[in-house]
């Protein structure tokens, strides 16, 4: 499984608490067929049959992301001052 950009995740989130298309589109202020198409993007990560099965996977596993928490938007891996 493929880590999830935080847009893939609030609409995975979404669509597991039941919300159609047009409601987590509205929700995240984007069209319908920008939230399909991270629906699919999902649906690839995580080599899911469906939406459901991808929800059921990440609510189940425990995956860990191997890039550092910078990607995501932890603190910055760059140093202020160069090493001696």
């Amino acid at each position: 499984m493929l880590p999830l950009s935080p847009t893939e995740r609030l609409v995975l989130e979404l669509y597991d608490r039941g919300e159609q298309w047009k409601g987590i589109a509205s929700r995240l202020k984007i069209s319908i067929n920008t939230a399909k198409t991270h629906g699919h993007r999902i649906i690839v990560k995580y080599m899911a049959v469906n939406l459901r099965q991808a929800a059921h996977l990440r609510r189940t596993t425990t995956y860990r992301s191997p890039l550092p928490p910078a990607q995501y938007g932890g603190r910055s891996l760059k140093r202020s001052k160069p090493r001696r």
